[in-house]
């Protein structure tokens, strides 16, 4: 049936080890949130890839540049996930993000190299 239009939020969310993170990220979220009208953008940052042995930076690092990156774009949100839902795994974020903003159109990117 569809989200209702009164309460219509779009959502966008980038996921991603942000290891680190660069202008690619924050410019792909600004052009997702012009081009889709979203609300905001989430930048979910998750502990490691599961294709690398080793991360680069810590947990805390990646944060907190990320939020030096994208300090004069409001839309754009950072935030972690994986103790919260205990996982790394995207189809649990997904759930969980469905449950949390039910009354929103949530569009989910990840970076692919």
């Amino acid at each position: 049936m569809g989200v209702p239009k009164k309460n219509h939020k779009k959502i966008g969310v980038l996921g991603g080890t942000f290891d680190p993170p660069h202008v690619g990220h924050l410019e792909i979220s600004k052009f997702a949130i012009k081009k889709l009208k979203l609300k905001f953008l989430i930048w979910a940052v998750t502990k490691k890839n599961p294709l690398k042995n080793k991360s680069y930076f810590s947990l805390q690092k990646r944060v907190d540049f990320s939020k030096n990156l994208i300090s004069k774009v409001n839309r754009i949100k950072i935030e972690t996930y994986d103790d919260t839902i205990r996982s790394s795994k995207t189809i649990n974020l997904v759930k969980y993000l469905k449950k949390k903003y039910k009354k929103s159109e949530i569009f989910f990117f990840n970076g692919i190299r």
